[in-house]
């Protein structure tokens, strides 16, 4: 599966209902991205982006080259990937902030607002699961 299928499989499991098969698509898709995240023989993850013309269309594209998986986007593509790492940053600053908050603030222990920030994330995106921001 390359990452552009990836990242529509998951696009397409947050548009249907919270159910077991959603979670299992869901979960499917976040353990390929674990493979692409997979460092390369170097030890290091490798992100590469460019741009390129299509020969077919004529158009611009953005050409998305992770360790050693390479995929190609349209433009409205590439918009709804940035989306979605935008999403996902802002979601890590939170995490950050709530995790920091919880145990130097409150002064609950660190498993304890691990637990506190899952039902956080459920609140903000509608699902215990890392990032997939909508």
């Amino acid at each position: 599966m390359t990452l552009d299928e990836m990242l529509s499989a998951a696009q397409e499991a947050l548009r249907k209902s919270r159910t077991p098969q959603h979670a299992a698509a869901v979960d499917a898709a976040r353990k390929e991205l674990r493979r692409l995240m997979q460092p390369t023989d170097d030890g290091l993850c490798h992100l590469e982006v460019a741009t390129i013309l299509s020969q077919r269309t004529k158009q611009g594209m953005v050409e998305l080259t992770l360790n050693r998986e390479k995929t190609q986007m349209d433009l409205d593509k590439a918009r709804e990937v940035r989306g979605m790492l935008d999403g996902a940053i802002e979601a890590a600053v939170s995490d950050t902030l709530i995790f920091a908050f919880l145990t130097t603030k409150v002064g609950i222990t660190e498993e304890a607002a691990a637990r506190a920030l899952l039902d956080f994330r459920e609140l903000r995106q509608g699902s215990r699961a890392t990032v997939y921001p909508s």
